[in-house]
């Protein structure tokens, strides 16, 4: 078992680090494949409206120490899937310790690709409630 292990932790320093767009906000977004273009689109939607989030993109696994990194030193993760079970969240709740309350999941599983319009509406919806913007305040 040590030896599966073993090519564990040296596939997670092989893999293509992630790209990481930060502006120490206390907020974040986590996207990956085929959302990459809706989510710069969307993020430069949200900034337009005054939220600006900072930004990680995966792209592979097993995840290195900046994905670590990137989610325990945010308050809030919205985590952007395109399907109905989020196994993206699954799988960073199994890999990382991080709190589940501490990630959002966005997800999209109508069929179609996912849009800038869909997920900077279910962002902005979130960050709407009274929780969130109390958070904000607190920082």
């Amino acid at each position: 078992m040590s030896r599966i292990l073993k090519k564990h932790e040296n596939a997670s320093e092989l893999i293509p680090k992630p790209i990481i767009k930060s502006s120490n906000n206390s907020i974040g977004v986590i996207y990956f494949g085929g959302s990459d273009y809706s989510m710069i689109e969307a993020l430069d939607n949200l900034s337009n409206e005054g939220t600006i989030l900072d930004s990680m993109r995966i792209r592979g696994f097993p995840f290195g120490d900046e994905v670590n990194d990137f989610i325990i030193n945010h308050d809030l993760i919205f985590l952007i899937e395109q399907n109905r079970d989020a196994q993206m969240k699954k799988l960073i709740l199994a890999e990382i310790n991080v709190s589940p309350d501490k990630m959002i999941s966005i997800l999209c599983f109508d069929g179609m690709p996912i849009t800038a319009s869909f997920i900077s509406k279910e962002i902005q919806s979130y960050l709407a409630e009274k929780k969130v913007q109390e958070l904000i305040k607190e920082k």
